[in-house]
């Protein structure tokens, strides 16, 4: 029995493969190494495709909207750290000021109710002129301190960023586009201006602190500085114009330019243009057109003259852009503050508590057609701002 299995189990093939079975199956793998990992290759690069460059994904990303940007911070920890980096952020905002129409201007609307409710929207200057109103991206804001009984005033808006101030001693600065709120504090009355130091890389607030005095807040350093001045200063109800580092305001009954350098903190008296001979000068109005001062003059309440002035604080640069004939509505009233101008010549003003358009080839006049309001607006405040990237808390420079 024993001989037997010892037998059956000799006579079982071997375990082991014979030479040249080895050789074969040697022959097969060299083969197969040569020939698989291509195809892998070729199947990963059909599944997988491959990383964008650093340069070019940078380049694309700098041409995209803000609102674009922000989802695109979802898509990986490098587009994230990207749109983030300071380097990043200058470069987007430098890419809006040359090409606004990239990153879109819009309109900051602070609407103020009979009941002394304000609520507060935006949307595109384009819209305003368009008739009916449509923008698809208009929205509100209903934070629950953007809702008092009491006085709410814009300050200005600067590279994204938007001034306010609130009877409530508050003054906040946020950036629409990120959601992001700066809360300043030590806040002192008479709060009239907010422009960019671009020599420190500051952002700046500016406030009348006594009849000869005013303060200077720097965002970056968290403090205030206070300058004695021999000119007027303007009162909390008078807003400045932010140009090239320069605050502009009106004084001594609206016949005067004076203008603070925020990278000096200097204040200086603006010559203004020549308005030429027989013009009876009347009541001024100030605005910012094309990146440029622009002084709207009243002529006997008849006529207002649209100066801009393409270097600041240089007279002999100032052209004049249109002469208005006033509307009997228009007459003996509040001076003009233009705010925006279409590619088709139509002119938006601040008109006291509302807002009008003017269309220069047609010499006329109209109401913009708002959007909803609710409850609806006794009085409307309007500022233009760009969106971007720089955050109210750590600016451009973190």
């Amino acid at each position: 029995m024993f001989r037997v299995v010892e037998e059956g189990y000799n006579a079982l093939p071997s375990l082991h493969p014979s030479p040249e079975r080895q050789a074969r199956k040697r022959v097969h793998r060299e083969t197969q190494t040569e020939v698989e990992p291509q195809s892998h290759k070729t199947a990963r690069s059909l599944r997988t495709p491959p990383p964008i460059p650093d340069n070019v994904a940078e380049d694309v990303l700098l041409r995209l909207p803000v609102k674009c940007l922000i989802r695109f911070r979802c898509v990986c920890k490098s587009w994230n750290a990207l749109t983030r980096d300071s380097s990043f952020v200058n470069k987007h905002l430098a890419e809006s000021v040359r090409n606004p129409k990239l990153t879109g201007q819009r309109v900051w609307l602070s609407c103020r109710s009979r009941l002394n409710e304000y609520t507060f929207k935006t949307c595109s200057p384009y819209s305003l002129l368009n008739q009916p109103f449509t923008d698809p991206n208009a929205f509100d804001f209903n934070y629950p301190f953007w809702y008092f009984w009491g006085r709410n005033r814009i300050v200005g808006c600067c590279n994204g960023l938007i001034c306010m101030t609130t009877d409530y001693a508050k003054v906040i600065v946020f950036n629409l586009g990120l959601r992001e709120i700066n809360k300043l504090p030590d806040y002192f009355p008479g709060v009239f201006g907010f422009g960019y130091d671009s020599s420190n890389n500051d952002y700046k607030v500016v406030c009348k602190d006594t009849y000869t005095s005013l303060r200077v807040y720097s965002l970056r350093t968290n403090s205030w500085r206070t300058h004695d001045y021999a000119f007027d200063l303007p009162d909390g109800r008078c807003n400045s114009e932010y140009v090239g580092g320069t605050l502009n305001w009106l004084v001594s009954c609206r016949e005067q330019i004076v203008s603070i350098d925020l990278a000096t903190e200097t204040i200086m008296e603006v010559l203004q243009p020549d308005y030429g001979d027989g013009v009876k000068q009347g009541k001024l109005g100030l605005g910012v057109l094309q990146g440029c001062l622009c002084v709207v003059c009243d002529n006997s309440n008849q006529y207002a003259d649209v100066w801009i002035m393409r270097q600041h604080g240089v007279r002999d640069s100032s052209t004049k852009m249109v002469s208005i004939r006033y509307p009997l509505n228009l007459k003996n009233s509040f001076p003009l503050n233009p705010l925006f101008i279409s590619e088709k010549g139509e002119i938006l003003f601040q008109w006291h508590f509302t807002m009008t358009i003017y269309n220069t080839k047609e010499n006329s006049f109209r109401a913009p057609l708002l959007p909803d309001l609710s409850p609806p607006a006794c009085s409307v405040a309007a500022r233009i701002y760009s969106e971007t990237l720089v955050s109210p808390t750590t600016g451009n420079w973190n």
